[in-house]
């Protein structure tokens, strides 16, 4: 009887191994696409959400990979994966929190406004340490990457550099509304950019939650003096 080489994951079976060594199911392929980058945010993405969601918490031994790739949302987290990975979002697990949280289908995880919605309402509940501290950490990498004094960083970046950092939250709006050199800046945007502005951060909210929060508007005010932005 001549010997079978049989497929780990598709249990096909071929009568020669070299055969088995170039054949590609669709589960081989998930599991060789196991290391690309945005292969690993979706497991970690899958793993998180499991957990919040409270699956497969009585699984011995935890889960793996292999559980990952053969799961129903295979293919919808890894379509996330691409989202995260193209949009560089950092702090995706917050935002799968806020998805769960508020109801949202997996469907729109991948959509601009859903996650230009998330960044909008994390910027206003974030605390005032986190919101200054990222934006700081933010500018002092564009100076090291672009070889600038920091201090010119909104007299530097262009408009739409501005609102694409502001729409996905690397610039907090306590210090953009706060700087005068980012004054400066939206003095040169078009209306269409302001407009667009407006629509990521809402800026009639940030002027009352800014009078509203005395202590913590004065707080920025001395950091922005003092890292003379």
């Amino acid at each position: 009887m001549t010997d079978k080489f049989q497929c780990h994951f598709c249990k096909k079976e071929f009568s020669r191994e070299k055969t088995l060594e170039v054949h590609l199911c669709e589960k081989k392929r998930r599991w060789m696409n196991k290391d690309d980058k945005h292969v690993r945010i979706a497991f970690a993405s899958w793993l998180h959400w499991c957990k919040k969601s409270g699956l497969y918490l009585n699984k011995k031994g935890g889960l793996t990979y292999e559980d990952f790739m053969n799961s129903t949302a295979y293919i919808s987290f890894v379509k996330f994966g691409f989202f995260v990975d193209d949009y560089n979002i950092t702090n995706y697990l917050a935002y799968i929190d806020f998805m769960i949280k508020n109801n949202y289908k997996m469907s729109s995880w991948n959509k601009d406004s859903t996650y230009e919605y998330f960044v909008k309402m994390n910027m206003r509940q974030e605390s005032i340490d986190d919101a200054v501290g990222k934006t700081v950490k933010f500018i002092d990498k564009w100076a090291s990457e672009n070889d600038q004094d920091w201090t010119n960083f909104f007299n530097e970046i262009s408009n739409q550099q501005a609102l694409d950092w502001l729409r996905s939250g690397r610039i907090s709006p306590w210090v953009f509304f706060t700087s005068e050199k980012a004054q400066g800046l939206m003095n040169r945007m078009s209306d269409e950019q302001l407009i667009l502005l407006n629509k990521y951060l809402d800026i009639n909210w940030w002027q009352q939650a800014m009078r509203r929060k005395a202590k913590d508007q004065q707080f920025v005010e001395q950091i922005v003096k003092d890292y003379g932005l």
